[in-house]
């Protein structure tokens, strides 16, 4: 991990642990939605609980981010359902929804493609960086109320996230950013 200021340091371990919720993920739920992003350490803890667990529905949601697009050659989604396939998951379980472009429209597109489909969901288990599981699962339990959602993320410490001055910076900027949002996000 590069040398951090210990003000800069600490300030950011203790966004860190506000972001983590380490909640116990369900091994059963209606939807597995892995929410697309720049961590491809997603994708395979996706694999992982898709492998391990019983879910009626798994998606992938992720068209092109703020930090992916112009990055990524394809859609987030796309790249996810790659990895998961080559961890395991049988590629027709997992259902591509390629044109979110933020946590909001993985709920709401995810929720209008199962719609199409007349699928009933209930309960639901969120898959994103660890940073971002406050954050997903309150804007989840705003757009669909009516689904008993929890989240997980990979089993990655913060040390792991910034492990290089590009990743450290890019990290914190990011948690700083997903802190904001909790606070405007509650507004809208």
């Amino acid at each position: 991990m590069p040398k951090l200021p210990q003000k800069i340091h600490t300030a950011a371990e203790t966004l860190w642990n506000y972001h983590r919720l380490s909640m116990n993920a369900p091994q059963q739920a209606d939807i597995l939605l892995v929410a697309g992003s720049h961590d491809l350490e997603v994708a395979k803890k996706g694999a992982e609980l898709a492998l391990n667990g019983t879910y009626n529905e798994i998606v992938v949601s992720g068209g092109a981010g703020k930090v992916t697009s112009g990055t990524f050659a394809q859609p987030e989604a796309v790249i996810f359902k790659q990895i998961m396939v080559e961890k395991g998951v049988d590629k027709e379980r997992i259902i591509v929804e390629d044109q979110a472009r933020n946590s909001g429209e993985n709920i709401t597109l995810t929720h209008q493609l199962l719609g199409e489909k007349a699928t009933r969901v209930r309960s639901g288990l969120l898959v994103t960086k660890p940073y971002m599981e406050r954050r997903l699962l309150a804007t989840a339990m705003k757009q669909g109320p009516e689904v008993l959602w929890a989240v997980t993320s990979p089993d990655l410490s913060l040390t792991d996230y910034l492990s290089t001055p590009e990743a450290a910076q890019r990290t914190i900027e990011l948690m700083v950013g997903d802190l904001q949002r909790i606070d405007t996000y509650a507004t809208k």
